[in-house]
């Protein structure tokens, strides 16, 4: 297959895993919030925001979810870059990712916009970030001492 049908492909499984992660977590969120007895596709405010058409409402979420996918999946690119240190690499997969987010948080009215809001948006999304970021490296480096006994064994 060639590079350009990889690469539509890779653009359009992220942009439907964007809608399909995005959608899921508006399910959690409702089931958390309303403890199961309610579903909202998108918080009151943007439904507001939209001239209160929930159709219209959810149809830009899905596109916003879309393209959050899609940016995480180009972003993933940053980690071939072998030549840049991890914490060049983190750093710049933390901002390509983050400003995207903070933008969809404050396009979608997923929070009100204060200061106190802003900070616990940053505060949640590094701490998950983190995390993620801790598991991968752990698992890397499993599988890089995996592939080492290997070649230490084949050359014993």
């Amino acid at each position: 297959m060639s590079r350009k049908k990889v690469l539509a492909l890779s653009v359009v499984f992220s942009f439907l895993s964007g809608i399909g992660i995005g959608h899921l977590i508006s399910i959690i969120v409702s089931a958390i919030i309303t403890k199961g007895t309610d579903y909202s596709v998108v918080v009151p405010a943007f439904v507001t925001m939209m001239g209160g058409n929930m159709f219209v409402a959810a149809l830009v979420a899905a596109l916003v979810y879309g393209a959050i996918g899609t940016i995480f999946a180009v972003a993933n690119e940053v980690w071939r870059k072998e030549q840049w240190s991890l914490l060049t690499r983190t750093a710049v997969y933390y901002s390509a990712t983050f400003i995207p987010m903070f933008l969809a948080a404050m396009l979608l009215r997923w929070f009100e916009f204060n200061v106190l809001n802003v900070l616990i948006f940053i505060g949640q999304f590094t701490v998950i970030f983190m995390i993620i970021w801790v598991i991968n490296y752990f698992v890397i480096r499993r599988q890089i001492k995996v592939i080492n006994a290997k070649i230490k064994e084949k050359n014993n």
